[in-house]
């Protein structure tokens, strides 16, 4: 997204939408006009760091709770069965 940001962009909305109303007109549709670009990717580039953030912060806590808890929590039988304590 770093080298190419239209790229992905046009990728994005061809995944996710089935139609072409986010095609703008810069003639007749005042966002285009409005908003700049640097406001869409600025708002992407957030959207993935607090995606990214919220991923480690549950990885963290699991990681977390895992040590407390012990990972002896599943411990695995001889005969290969699993048993939970």
């Amino acid at each position: 997204m770093l080298t190419d940001f239209n790229k992905y962009f046009t990728q994005f909305h061809l995944i996710f939408f089935d139609n072409n109303d986010w095609i703008l007109d810069e003639r007749v549709d005042r966002l285009i006009n409005i908003v700049p670009e640097g406001f869409f990717s600025d708002t992407a580039f957030w959207i993935g760091g607090v995606f990214l953030g919220v991923c480690l912060l549950l990885f963290v806590g699991a990681e977390i709770i895992l040590r407390l808890w012990g990972r002896n929590y599943l411990t695995e039988e001889k005969n290969g069965s699993v048993e939970i304590h």
